[in-house]
């Protein structure tokens, strides 16, 4: 009976977020070679981003190693292809704009994200701990009937992870070679920010011009979260779970401006409203294929679900698939399927220092095929 009291009030939790997720936080980290395979890996237990992925992965001790820091960028391609052109062009004359140019203008859909320097960490002995740093951007124009409107997006992030995976005994009798693994974190994330969204375009000027003219703030918040996760292992097949941000974490927020290169809190007359990380359940597997053969060291493919018991978003959205090939035990052939959308990517791990390029496509609409935005992704990460 407690068992199906405690199963109901999950989904109940689950539920909930669903229908009220006007005050939902985005989560900004991407890591790269996750993207690379189609944005799955929750399963994974043999790279560093299983930090990010699932806290029961660290328990298997298939990994260990020092992180000191990350210099990485993700952009998306349109943006990259405008700025060539008018770098090229030299002086643009906006007066004699065609209604061509002022069309592609006004339908740019502008991304751009650095995680560079902080990636200090360590994983080991069932623990993993990071100290990082993510920047996004976000700039959209939706077209409609008389106005657009603009959805404007800015987020800094300063988070530290520390997380601890442990083996949970099980009878004899389910197997000598499986093995089922538990893990928990607590993120604490320091975030700067503004954002808005269905805004005019002269909501979204006024807002840029007072914020560089000092007359409005940027919004300064701070979070502590948890995440839980299983994992049933054996030699060849793994299955893992994760409950994201499982108690609905609150962001706490104030306004602050830059004065004299410090941030100072302003007054204001109303209250921030709080926003938060919305509980998520992820379920994935993956397939091990460990070679003998020196050209061939290891295949390892993987397919997950994110946030499953959200049934207010397509769920072709949620689907992950992907696929990593490491040859001569250097290089790293990625691939995958994510949202729909086809994902490549490499990587070099050298003894010291790793290089990873991904590409992938989001999806900025409600269902696979409304609003593609292709990216691509690289780093170059110190790791030993």
């Amino acid at each position: 009976m407690k068992l199906k009291l405690t199963i109901i009030m999950i989904l109940s939790i689950f539920m909930v977020n669903t229908i009220y997720s006007s005050n939902k936080e985005q989560r900004i980290t991407v890591p790269i070679d996750v993207m690379a395979t189609g944005g799955a890996g929750i399963a994974s237990v043999n790279r560093f981003s299983m930090l990010y992925m699932n806290p029961a992965a660290l328990g298997v001790n298939a990994y260990n190693a020092f992180s000191v820091l990350k210099i990485g960028a993700t952009i998306n391609y349109d943006l990259i292809e405008l700025a060539m052109e008018y770098a090229e062009a030299g002086d643009i004359d906006y007066a004699n704009f065609s209604e061509e140019e002022w069309q592609r203008l006004l339908n740019l859909k502008a991304y751009a994200g650095i995680n560079s320097p902080l990636a200090l960490g360590y994983i080991g002995y069932g623990i993993g701990i990071l100290l990082y740093n993510d920047i996004v951007t976000s700039f959209k124009i939706n077209q409609a009937p008389g106005l657009p409107s603009v959805d404007l997006g800015i987020f800094s992030d300063i988070g530290l992870s520390v997380n601890y995976g442990f083996e949970v005994p099980l009878p004899f009798f389910i197997g000598k070679f499986s093995k089922l693994y538990a893990g928990i974190n607590l993120k604490y994330i320091f975030r700067i920010k503004q954002d808005g969204y269905r805004m005019s375009l002269l909501e979204a000027f006024d807002i840029v011009s007072a914020i560089t003219e000092g007359e409005r703030g940027l919004l300064v918040g701070h979070c502590i979260s948890s995440d839980v996760g299983f994992l049933f292992d054996t030699p060849n097949i793994a299955v893992g779970l994760v409950i994201r941000d499982w108690f609905n974490p609150p962001f706490v927020w104030g306004e602050y401006n830059y004065v004299d290169g410090s941030l100072v809190k302003m007054e204001t007359d109303y209250e921030i409203e709080r926003t938060y990380f919305y509980p998520s359940l992820d379920i994935g597997m993956a397939y091990k294929s460990v070679q003998n053969l020196f050209v061939l060291s290891e295949m390892n493919f993987y397919f997950d679900i994110v946030n499953s018991l959200d049934f207010s978003e397509n769920y072709l959205l949620k689907l992950r698939l992907g696929a990593e090939v490491t040859l001569l035990r250097v290089f790293k052939f990625r691939a995958g399927l994510y949202k729909g959308y086809p994902t490549i990517g490499l990587g070099i791990d050298l003894p010291v220092i790793n290089f990873n390029f991904a590409y992938y496509t989001e999806e900025l609409g409600r269902a696979p095929g409304n609003i593609p935005q292709e990216r691509i992704m690289f780093d170059i990460h110190l790791i030993f």
